[in-house]
């Protein structure tokens, strides 16, 4: 039996680790290729944000602002007219009795809508009757008045009545409630009507305008 110098003993285990270290770098290289991941401290989702703020618009506007019921004076030759004449400008105009000797005029109501963006209550305030026909009172108080009242010129404009605004009241230096609730959406639906009615005495001085461009409408949101 032969015996293994030390020296072909050390040629062997060298041998075969380099053998051993070839296979590993074959298999390596048989093994397929990975991308290495990149890390980064960067989110991969992120948000944005749209903001935008309606600013609220209280507005009110006279589509119909003057109420003219012409020059004329009390027919009274006509015996249902000694006391006086009664014309109303509503929805439609009428002279009681024809006691105004012109009618040519015919004016129709005062038209009252919201233009703004919310919804909003409505007072108005005017003369009374004795300040609007100049201090004149001819001693009864039904053979001069000017009174008001209010109706949806478009419908279901004020959805909150103030159920005193629906029938005839006189002005008021003061103020009176005429809806609680006017809308101001859908279009065609904001709109009011304040009829107004004036009631001439037939002693009335003549030669005289009587008018008042005091008559103040007042909003708020409601």
């Amino acid at each position: 039996m032969k015996v293994v110098s030390n020296r072909s003993l050390a040629m062997l285990v060298v041998g075969v680790m380099c053998f051993s270290v070839l296979m590993s770098m074959l298999i390596m290289n048989s093994l397929p290729r990975q991308v290495p991941v990149k890390v980064t401290a960067r989110a991969t989702t992120d948000s944005g944000n749209v903001t935008i703020r309606v600013e609220t618009s209280l507005s009110i506007l006279l589509n119909q602002d003057t109420v003219n019921f012409g020059a004329g004076y009390v027919n009274d030759s006509n015996a249902l007219c000694a006391a006086n004449a009664t014309l109303t400008a509503g929805a439609g105009y009428t002279d009681r009795d024809d006691c105004w000797t012109n009618n040519t005029a015919q004016p129709g109501p005062l038209l009252l809508e919201n233009d703004g963006n919310v919804n909003v209550s409505l007072t108005v305030k005017g003369p009374d009757s004795d300040t609007f026909f100049l201090g004149y009172n001819p001693g009864a108080m039904t053979d001069q008045l000017l009174q008001w009242k209010f109706r949806n010129n478009e419908t279901d404009a004020c959805t909150e009545n103030v159920t005193a605004a629906l029938s005839w009241q006189n002005f008021s230096q003061v103020g009176d409630s005429i809806c609680d609730n006017l809308r101001f959406t859908p279009e065609g639906q904001d709109e009011l009507a304040i009829d107004v009615m004036v009631v001439i005495p037939a002693t009335i001085p003549s030669g005289q305008t009587y008018e008042n461009a005091s008559i103040e409408f007042t909003a708020a949101a409601s």
